[in-house]
């Protein structure tokens, strides 16, 4: 009978090639895991510094004088310098990373830096020693912003990292900069921030559905959650609303929890009326700090169950490549 030999080779050579891509992404997504629990307030470099360039960029090209077809030019322009710069900044480390020893340690980094877990159960911690009579509104934005954080910072990340590498993942986190400059108040998302908006609600179309199943899968494991509820609340609710793949996960939570939620507040803008609710069957108005606990728990479980399937593709690579 023919195998592979599974004894780990521990020759220098073999060490400074470093692991699978795959294997790397479940270290980070382990290590982000760890610092997690030193690093209470993540300071989110990545994001600070993309968003600071593409608010000076958008300033000096969404001037109050350009016609709307001028600014819907100079925003098909905008998203693609930042494909074009999520590629290249992408592809340089991917390169210098295999054309030097130990160069996956960089792309490590580079995972490290990107991916943003630590941030999703940052408000929930703050939620859930939230005393009842100031609870509601706060515990409620928390917990649409842990399920958002989730499916955007972990699963739609893991997602194009699977698909195109580093690459993927950086331009994917531009994209979704991008669509937080443009969505928040006094952003301009229909002029110079339509394509950009548009083209983040394409990449995140099968990635946030993806989230929001593993969320429902979640709720089965744990207490106190509904999975049958869940997957009501996101069929339900998700479709009709603009920007919906934001829907799905906040709908999944909603659900799984039993609670009526708004979120996110983008999803219609200020301008277009009331934010629907949504409201799973019997759910309730209220949302304590117990269900930011039950939140929290889900979105733990709802990781793991992402590493996992990070580490099943990363089994059926190395398998492959046997």
């Amino acid at each position: 009978m023919v195998g592979f030999d599974t004894t780990p080779d521990f020759a220098w050579l073999t060490i400074g090639a470093g692991p699978e891509p795959f294997f790397l992404l479940l270290a980070a997504l382990i290590i982000d895991a760890l610092l997690g629990l030193v690093l209470r307030k993540p300071r989110r470099l990545f994001d600070r510094i993309a968003a600071r360039a593409i608010t000076e960029v958008v300033r000096r090209l969404g001037r109050a004088d350009r016609t709307p077809a001028t600014l819907l030019i100079r925003g098909l322009i905008l998203s693609l310098a930042i494909l074009v710069a999520g590629a290249s900044i992408g592809g340089l480390v991917t390169w210098g990373a295999a054309a030097i020893p130990f160069g996956w340690a960089v792309s490590l980094a580079v995972l490290l830096v990107v991916v943003d877990r630590r941030a999703i159960f940052g408000a929930l911690g703050n939620s859930i020693a939230v005393p009842p009579p100031e609870a509601d509104g706060g515990v409620r934005q928390a917990v649409e912003s842990a399920a958002l954080r989730y499916s955007e910072g972990v699963v739609a990340l893991a997602f194009w990292f699977a698909l195109l590498g580093l690459p993927g993942l950086v331009i994917y986190r531009l994209l979704l900069v991008a669509a937080l400059v443009f969505d928040r108040p006094g952003g301009d998302d229909r002029g110079l921030g339509f394509v950009p908006l548009r083209l983040h609600e394409a990449v995140a179309w099968i990635p946030l559905r993806l989230a929001a199943l593993l969320l429902a899968l979640a709720a089965a494991f744990t207490p106190g959650a509904a999975m049958g509820r869940a997957v009501a609340a996101m069929l339900g609710h998700s479709p009709g609303r603009r920007l919906r793949s934001a829907a799905w996960p906040v709908a999944a939570i909603a659900g799984a929890l039993g609670v009526a939620l708004t979120g996110p507040r983008h999803l219609d803008g200020p301008d277009r009326g009331v934010t629907p609710w949504i409201e799973p069957a019997g759910g309730r108005n209220q949302v304590t700090a117990a269900d930011a606990r039950r939140c929290f728990y889900l979105l733990v479980v709802a990781c793991v169950l992402n590493a996992l399937v990070v580490l099943l593709v990363a089994m059926v690579e190395l398998t492959g490549a046997v």
